[in-house]
């Protein structure tokens, strides 16, 4: 009886003591330091991009190291330590807290490479204008004796005192080649002493020399003489003698009479003094220039001031040679023709645009070359004189 009254305590006992054992296993153990250890996590499967079943890869864990530089604050950046992945390896870099990003320069190429450089054109500064000379010594007094709508410029090929490369007589005037017909205007105010053919009264070289013409004494005096114009070869003579003219007065009408070398054309002259053919005087310097423009007189003479004769000279522009004017003139061809009363010239050149010209004579077979520099003004004369320092 005895017996079983402490079977039934020992087997509760027992029974008690497995329930523990069981109770214990299931919540574990712990640490030393008396923790509950944190259970181990598998990382999860991240379904990437274009990949799928068994090409999934566990992306790796990210470690955040954040650090601190100079004692400024830094953003973590993480840093991937574990195993390969699809992506390409690439290294990032801590930027501070904060900081401003540079902003990328765009460097635009240039829209035309600059594959030469460019010869800089000299700087020229004008002289002072010779205004005593020219106010006192030009005489731009008479009108253009073509209208403007025409050819009222004069030849270069055949100006005054020239012999056209040693082909004609020495030139009294100057041309303005235009069709037969084209109106004739006075160039200034005056009297009409001749109008008429030359055939029985000589005006030039020769009788029919200038075929039909008409000569106007003006109603200026140039250093208290008489001073003339003539107009030559005209198809029709429309005033007569003695008839009073203003300046753009028709007159009389382009024509091919007398010894009209090249074809219809006016041509022109200048007289002072007498209604002479040795009496002439360059046109050039009597007609108004064109608006804006100037004119060149100038002398080329040898080392004792004697005349250099039918001698060519280039005349361009000295600040850009590669300009339109690059022209050549010639000094008068001998003493048959007379420069003016004032300038004293050998040569002209009309109609020119302000600014700096050289003016150049070569002499190729002797070596030699001379160049002056002259400033033109507009509605002026810019004188110039060349001197030789040898005489072949």
């Amino acid at each position: 009886m005895s017996s079983r009254r402490w079977q039934l305590p020992l087997a509760l006992a027992t029974i008690g003591l497995l329930i523990v054992v069981v109770v214990w296993s299931g919540l574990g153990t712990k640490d030393e330091a008396g923790s509950t250890p944190t259970p181990t996590k598998t990382p999860a499967l991240a379904a990437l991009p274009g990949l799928t079943g068994s090409e999934l890869t566990a992306l790796p864990v990210a470690t955040l190291t954040p650090t601190r530089v100079s004692g400024e604050p830094l953003l973590a950046i993480p840093t991937f330590t574990s195993s390969p992945s699809p992506f390409p390896t690439w290294t990032p870099t801590l930027i501070p807290a904060g900081a401003t990003l540079p902003t990328p320069t765009r460097v635009v190429p240039s829209a035309t490479p600059a594959l030469w450089t460019a010869t800089p054109i000299p700087t020229f500064t004008p002289p002072p204008p010779l205004a005593s000379m020219a106010r006192e010594w030009d005489h731009f007094w008479l009108a253009r004796p073509i209208p403007a709508e025409y050819v009222n410029w004069t030849d270069r090929i055949y100006p005054y005192g020239s012999t056209r490369g040693r082909t004609l007589a020495t030139h009294h005037g100057v041309e303005f080649f235009n069709p037969v017909g084209v109106p004739v205007l006075a160039a200034g105010a005056g009297t009409v002493v001749t109008a008429g053919s030359d055939d029985q009264v000589l005006f030039g070289p020769q009788a029919n020399f200038y075929g039909n013409l008409v000569v106007i004494r003006h109603d200026l005096l140039y250093q208290e003489q008489n001073l003339y114009s003539l107009y030559g070869h005209l198809s029709e003579v429309m005033v007569g003698e003695g008839q009073q003219v203003a300046a753009g007065d028709l007159i009389g009408h382009v024509g091919g009479t007398g010894v009209a070398n090249g074809g219809a054309h006016l041509h022109f002259e200048v007289r002072v003094g007498e209604n002479r053919y040795e009496m002439t005087r360059n046109p050039e310097l009597w007609l108004e220039p064109f608006r804006g423009r100037g004119v060149i007189a100038g002398r080329l003479v040898w080392p004792d001031g004697g005349y250099v004769y039918e001698a060519p000279l280039l005349i361009r522009r000295a600040d850009d040679p590669g300009l339109f004017v690059n022209r050549t003139v010639y000094t008068y061809a001998d003493d048959s023709v007379n420069p003016d009363d004032e300038w004293r010239e050998n040569f002209t050149s009309p109609d020119l645009e302000p600014g700096p010209y050289a003016v150049i004579f070569r002499d190729a077979e002797h070596d030699l070359t001379r160049q002056e520099l002259v400033w033109v003004y507009s509605g002026e004369t810019s004188f110039v004189t060349i001197q030789l320092g040898v005489r072949p």
